[in-house]
């Protein structure tokens, strides 16, 4: 329960699940006691569990227990709210793994007559749509089909829907593709129409889906679905009941979006077919209805489903449409006549959707005509603006040739006139539906007496569509005559005409005198008067009067010729007090038009001397903004107004305030032009307004000072922007801002100021005789300006000087925080841009740094933190140098704005080059040579930057350009610091888990070991990864002990997952620092070396010495320099071409046989290539030459080698079988077999698996063939059982002097230092001699084995002490199954069968070959036995005699 504890702890974290078979184990039971724990251990144990299944890869047995506990836990206690959610969640994460073993779950017996977890339905519907469970779709929908007939509560009605979506959205998506979709999915098509048709009738029959609930919901989103799935005659069939079905949904209040788009989706389907079928074209009416009637909805802009439903009944309608015409509009068209605004208007929308879409036949036309008749007809007023709307999308699609063109535009001319009540907004649709009718139409409606009350409106339209055609280049029509309606006077105004009138004689008389003194003082006198005048003045009639008076003397003045020839002191004086006039107009109003007049008078006075200072342009131009763009908006001021008369009045002044103010900007900058840019940034306050209408205001003023500017033909003065780049932040940052109009205002601003600058490069060009750069001007527009900031700063960028450009980005940086979102967006995106653009121009880096990271540290909006870390990928591209090293500073562990910048950078390729290439660059010259054991801090922070840039998806191709020296630059690294001396849970990086979960902390070497894996993954060879993971490489690479042997698992990896262009890079890399003097790198690239040489297109490298160089490694005394050079041997002997090279190395190689055991176990492999992968006539004689140093092996005590050893044997013989080895080959095959017998009785499973194999072979060669069935399944349980039949089988072969050389081999081994070997030894002897008849060997070779069995009496180890015991018991039993008397007699016996030279019943067999002196011993003693029982025999045989002659011969029975 160790587990369950360890829930329960406060300080519990991600690190402490390991995804174990302990703690899966630890996790089954806590989930059977999960009833007395509490739901918070529970739900925090799954929580662990989902975070380390979803960053772990598991193996299939693992994953399938798991999904078994989670599927029986949810089973036994039906978890509900959050926890089943939990489990839901685990399931999911097993199956984004695995997804067969979560889907087969589903038909558990347990299931079938039950219904499965709610949770396990809604998780395989998740998983449905997951790459790799094609394969189960056709499986899991026969089990759902089951289940639809068994679901009865909503519940599960609604989880059962969840796995039925997936499945019908899934097979759709497969056909939809046009794939053969019989090689993806377990299911033909024809087989999936066949069940999409029986789940339809299943749904209709079994479920009741008549009432409004989410389970009707989610049938009606799947039986969509379903109709492009059921074959088309099928689908025709079911129409009429579809309908009524759908009519009664609707009846039940059904929410309407799924019922437009069940309806569209069977319109769809059937059109796919080609035609709808007779049932469609019979339910017309109806479902047109129910169309109509979804349409009435009100649509919701927030509610993506009012908008979706409004949308898909448009595309059903077109669709009908495609398929009957002529029917469809005539239904439409009854809709129209039904006197219901909400119809009419819906009819309209359809009308102005669907006419776009289909041909524009005559009949249609005369439909349509005669539809928009009876509305105009009708006139009502809710129809009003959608028919208007209709009329302009008609027009376009010329419908007004007709005869009842007219009609239109007559009704159009009624909702126009000046004196109707008509909103704004439809009086400015009529005006645009007017001007697309042509000029001398529009000038003959104008003329006609009927549109008497139009003729303003007309009047203008027609005026503006001149003007516009003139600025266009065409004479327009009739444009020449202009006409003012006549205005009645009042006598107050009629007195004040008259006084302007003598002001204009007066001005008229001057004109034309020669008296240039006369004149002089006249005019001083007259402004003098006006002045004084003025100033005496109350009334604001008076005042206005007066100053269109003074005006229009003023203008007649400045036009004489000698106006520029004479000062005025008055000038400046009444300039000041026009300003004041300004300055005392109300703010919250536009009443009378005094500002406008004043701002005139200034503008007409430009002409008269002395020219306005820049100061009291200053002042000027303030006081002008100050006064006209502060005023409410229109708006505003026209609910002010008590008419709608004095509305369009205010409209009107305030228009014409406007364009004064214009006018007075363009005076001053025809003065001094080169003022222009000072103009603009008095500006900055309205433009940077929070007030919509001030910041409009500006920008138009902004727009036109430009746009006038921009028209001038010659450039003779330059005109100089040294606030440039702020002029342009300005500008550009409005070009996104939330009122539309201001973004077009900005546009065109900016496009004027961009045309300045062109034109002044132009005139310098032309100065300097260079070529004119054609086509500059057409590149950009004001329309490629629109909502683009990043075309902006693309064009400008050349004209920014290095200060400009950094002011400008400086100033941009302010705009991030802006509260706007698209302000603070436009601002980042000008940053952006200009960067990419000019980043390398870029001063005062290091302020820009720090200003940025201070901005993204205070959350900006979304958008504009992505498009901020865009511009400072931008940065860090374009100056590397100088930003990487001040990231890099900061204190460790970082923070989430450091590492989401480190992960910018790894999004565009030019930047991820840069970077990485210095941060390699960091780890080479740092690690270059023998560090102190201190721990540097720079290179632990690269690996960290290495591990955010790394984790996105964007870096793929930088990573591959630079993948062998970042690879190699960073394992390097890791090496150095798993040397390193790492205070204990030292934290340097964390890794955000996602939303809920807590942040993953690495160490130095996890966070090294974390960028390796990254750089596999980033550069797209993920199959290194999952091979490192199969063989442990990570747990290797992290201890210094073993970094090499993982550094060459992880080589294999790459030779199996790379292309043989990165090995050979690899390769050229590692070259250059074989001989390094630093030995991390020596260790790092022999090793790199000699497991490269595994592919054979390295090692047939051409001018490589590759042989010469691992043979100078195996000589050092280093015994890891000896490992890796005896394994690049191994490799290199795989490879053909090498054979002979390799032969004369074998004696060589045979002397390190006997070394440390990863030299020996290198050694033997590159002894079985060499042998394996050599050429035929060498194989024997290289076998034969190893062996005898290779057998002792098959014994050793270190079980690596000993494994080693026999693996290789078992090859090696192979080999030899195919070449049909002779006698003295045979010999030494043989010579092994006792050797492996006596391993084989090893406890260790992989010794005995090692064993069976090798066993195997050794059949094969020496022809054993009824063994080699039995070596070949050999497993730890029964390979004493395999001996004994070994046994059995040996002594039955009859080759008594053959078992006899196997006993003799194995007395060898009864010395073994081994206590396992004398056992083993003692083992076989006794299995041998069991299936010996001993009575029939010979005395002295059982004598011998007494002999050699008894010498363990007294071995150390007790259990050898028994075995001898046993089996020398064992081997009296074998000689003499009777009594020991017996025995002896036999001896007897024998002895004197041998001494007389007569033949016993049998001849007894020798085991073992003896020696000459052996059988001297033996003569001598038959002699002497020979002669010891002579008298014996003797006196026998005389006592025999003398008994046959005294006894009488006796025939018959002697008691007769």
């Amino acid at each position: 329960m160790s587990f369950v504890v360890m829930v329960g702890s406060s300080e519990i974290t991600d690190r402490n699940l390991d995804v174990s078979e302990k703690n899966i184990k630890d996790f089954m039971e806590a989930l059977q006691v999960a009833g007395q724990l509490s739901a918070d251990n529970v739900l925090q144990t799954l929580k662990l569990l989902k975070v380390k299944i979803l960053n772990n890869k598991m193996a299939t047995p693992r994953c399938q227990k798991v999904t078994d506990i989670i599927v029986d836990y949810m089973k036994t206690m039906k978890p509900e709210g959050e926890l089943e959610e939990l489990c839901t969640e685990v399931l999911l994460a097993l199956g984004f793994q695995s997804p067969g073993i979560v889907i087969f779950k589903l038909w558990d017996r347990w299931h079938l007559n039950n219904l499965p977890p709610n949770g396990l339905l809604v998780a395989v519907g998740r998983l449905i749509f997951c790459q790799g469970a094609d394969p189960y779709i056709g499986v899991t929908w026969e089990y759902i089909l089951h289940l639809l007939r068994m679901a009865q509560k909503e519940d599960d009605m609604l989880a059962v829907c969840h796995v039925l979506k997936g499945l019908v959205i899934s097979a759709r998506k497969h056909l939809d593709l046009g794939t053969k979709n019989d090689e993806i999915m377990d299911i033909t098509q024809e087989a999936l129409s066949i069940k999409a048709y029986l789940t339809l009738r299943v749904l209709f029959n079994r479920w009741s889906l008549r009432s409004n609930n989410k389970v009707t919901e989610e049938a009606l989103v799947i039986i969509g679905h379903l109709f492009f799935l059921i074959p088309p005659s099928k689908l025709k069939n079911q129409v009429n009941r579809l309908t009524r079905w759908l009519m009664t949904l609707m009846s039940a209040k059904v929410a309407p979006f799924y019922i437009s788009q069940c309806i569209f989706q069977l319109i769809d389907a059937l059109a796919l077919s080609g035609c709808g079928g007779i049932n469609l074209e019979s339910q017309l009416g109806n479902i047109i209805g129910m169309l109509f009637k979804q349409l009435s909805e009100t649509v919701e802009d927030s509610n993506h489903h009012s908008v979706q439903n409004h949308s898909l009944a448009l595309k059903a309608f077109y669709i009908l449409t495609k398929l009957y015409n002529d029917r469809v509009v005539t239904l439409i068209r009854e809709n129209v006549e039904s006197k219901d605004p909400a119809k009419i208007v819906s009819t309209i929308q359809i009308f102005t959707d669907v006419l776009q879409k289909v041909p524009q036949t005559e009949q249609l036309k005369n439909e349509v005509m005669h539809s928009v008749i009876i509305m105009i007809q009708e006139d009502l007023k809710p129809v009003q603006r959608a028919l208007l709307n209709f009329i302009e999308m008609l027009i376009q699609h010329d419908y007004l040739a007709p005869p009842q063109g007219s009609i239109i535009i007559n009704y159009v001319i009624k909702l126009s006139e000046s004196d109707c009540s008509n909103e704004e907004d439809i009086q400015l649709t009529c005006s645009k539906i007017l001007q697309m009718v042509t000029l001398p139409k529009l000038i003959t409606l104008v003329c006609q007496p009927r549109n008497t009350l139009a003729f303003v409106p007309l009047s203008k339209m027609a005026t503006k569509m001149a003007l516009r055609a003139r600025s266009l280049g065409q004479v327009p029509y009739l444009s020449s005559f202009h006409l003012r309606p006549t205005q009645f006077i009042s006598p107050q105004k009629l007195l004040t005409h008259l006084v302007a009138f003598l002001y204009k004689f007066f001005g008229f008389t001057l004109r034309t005198s020669r008296n240039i003194k006369m004149v002089q003082m006249m005019l001083s006198a007259i402004l003098q008067t006006v002045h004084e005048e003025l100033q005496e003045r109350e009334d604001k009639n008076l005042k206005l009067e007066y100053l269109d008076a003074l005006t229009k003397l003023i203008n007649i003045l400045s036009s004489q010729p000698m106006a520029f020839q004479f000062k005025f002191p008055q000038k400046i004086e009444i300039v000041t007090f026009m300003m004041e006039l300004i300055r005392e107009e109300p703010l919250n109003s536009i009443s009378s038009s005094i500002r406008q007049r004043a701002m005139n008078f200034i503008t007409n006075f430009r002409k008269l001397h002395p020219l306005t200072e820049v100061e009291e342009r200053t002042e000027l131009l303030q006081t002008c903004f100050q006064s006209v763009l502060c005023l409410p908006s229109t708006e505003d001021l026209q609910k002010e107004a008590s008419s709608s008369q004095e509305a369009q009045a205010t409209e009107d002044l305030l228009m014409e305030t406007l364009q004064s103010l214009l006018r007075l900007m363009e005076t001053l900058i025809v003065e001094m032009p080169s003022q222009i840019q000072y103009c603009l940034e008095h500006l900055n306050i309205w433009l940077n307004s929070q007030n919509d209408n001030e910041r409009e205001r500006a920008m138009w003023c902004a727009a036109r000072i430009l746009g006038f500017t921009a028209k001038w033909n010659n450039f003779g003065v330059e005109i100089k922007f040294s606030r440039l780049g702020c002029l342009v932040r300005l500008l550009a940052m409005r070009c996104q801002d939330p009122v539309d109009n201001i973004c077009f205002l900005s546009s065109q601003a900016v496009y004027n100021l961009y045309r300045i600058l062109l034109l002044q490069k132009q005139m310098q060009r032309k100065k300097q005789g260079l070529w004119e750069e054609e086509g500059k001007s057409e590149v950009y527009s004001a329309n490629v300006f629109y909502n683009n900031t990043f075309e902006i700063a693309k064009a400008f960028a050349e004209y920014f000087t290095e200060m400009q450009l950094t002011h400008l980005v400086l100033t941009a940086m302010e705009g991030l925080t802006d509260s706007k979102a698209t302000v603070s967006l436009a601002a980042a995106q000008l940053m952006s841009a200009v960067m990419k653009e000019r980043g390398r121009d870029m001063i005062k880096i290091e302020e820009i740094v720090e200003g940025i990271v201070g901005r993204l540290n205070l959350q900006l909006e979304p958008n504009t933190q992505e498009e901020t870390m865009r511009a400072m990928c931008l940065l860090a591209g374009n100056n590397t140098h100088r930003v990487v090293p001040m990231l890099l500073n900061k204190t460790l562990p970082w923070d989430r704005t450091n590492l989401a910048l480190w992960k910018a950078f790894g999004t565009r390729r030019e930047t991820t080059i840069s970077v990485l290439q210095l941060l390699i660059g960091i780890l080479e010259k740092l690690h270059s040579r023998e560090e102190s054991r201190e721990m540097a801090f720079q290179p632990v922070a690269v690996t960290c930057a290495l591990c955010e840039m790394l984790s996105g998806s964007l870096c793929q191709e930088a990573v591959q350009e630079l993948y062998p020296r970042l690879l190699l630059a960073i394992l390097h690294h890791l090496y150095w610091v798993i040397e390193q001396n790492v205070p204990q849970k030292m934290v340097v990086y964390n890794r955000e888990e996602g939303p809920g979960h807590k942040s993953k902390p690495f160490d130095p070497t996890s966070c090294a070991l974390e960028v390796v894996k990254l750089v596999f993954m980033a550069a797209a060879y993920e199959g290194v990864v999952v091979y490192a993971n199969q063989h442990h490489c990570w747990d290797l690479l992290s201890s210094p002990k073993f970094y090499y042997i993982g550094i060459m698992d992880l080589t294999s990896g790459i030779v199996k997952n790379c292309e043989p262009a990165i090995l050979h890079r690899i390769l050229n890399l590692i070259r250059n620092i074989l001989y390094s003097s630093n030995y991390h790198r020596r260790i790092l690239a022999r090793t790199f070396y000699a497991q490269l040489l595994w592919h054979r297109s390295v090692a047939q490298t051409v001018g490589q010495d590759f042989l010469g160089n691992l043979i100078k490694w195996t000589n050092e005394p280093n015994i890891i320099m000896k490992e890796v050079g005896l394994r690049g041997i191994s490799n290199l002997a795989l490879h053909p071409g090498q054979s002979e090279s390799l032969k004369s190395q074998v004696p060589f190689l045979r002397d390190f046989l006997k070394n440390e055991a990863r030299v020996t176990m290198q050694a033997v492999k590159s002894l079985r290539n060499i042998i394996c992968f050599g050429k035929q006539q060498n194989t024997k004689v290289v076998f034969c030459s190893i062996s005898k140093q290779l057998r002792p092996l098959i014994n050793d005590e270190r079980d690596l080698v000993k494994i080693s050893a026999t693996s290789a044997l078992g090859h090696m013989l192979h080999r030899v079988h195919k070449f049909k080895p002779g006698a003295i080959t045979r010999r030494e095959i043989y010579s092994f077999l006792v050797p492996l017998l006596l391993s084989i009785q090893d406890n260790n499973t992989e010794v005995v698996k090692a064993c069976g194999g090798a066993l195997t072979e050794w059949t094969k060669v020496i022809g054993w063939s009824s063994l080699t069935q039995t070596f070949q399944h050999t497993t730890l349980s029964d390979h004493i059982q395999v001996l004994e039949e070994t046994c059995k089988y040996l002594v039955g072969t009859k080759k008594i002097q053959l078992v006899g050389e196997f006993l003799s081999q194995s007395f060898d081994f009864l010395t073994s230092p081994q206590s396992f070997l004398r056992e083993a030894a003692i083992n076989f002897i006794g299995l041998t001699i069991k299936r010996l008849t001993m009575k029939r060997i010979h005395e002295d070779d059982v004598e011998l084995l007494q002999n050699a069995i008894g010498s363990l009496r007294n071995d150390p180890v007790e259990s050898i002490q028994s075995l001898v015991t046993t089996t020398l018991k064992n081997l009296d039993e074998y000689l003499n199954p009777e009594s020991i008397s017996a025995t002896r007699m036999s001896q007897l016996s024998n002895n004197i069968f041998k001494v007389t030279g007569m033949k016993t019943s049998e001849r007894k067999k020798r085991l073992f070959k003896t020696v000459k002196q052996e059988r001297d011993d033996d003569d001598n003693q038959k002699k002497n036995i020979w002669n010891w029982l002579r008298g014996p025999l003797n006196s026998l045989g005389n006592w025999h005699n003398r008994r046959v002659k005294t006894t009488p011969l006796i025939i018959g029975n002697s008691d007769k």
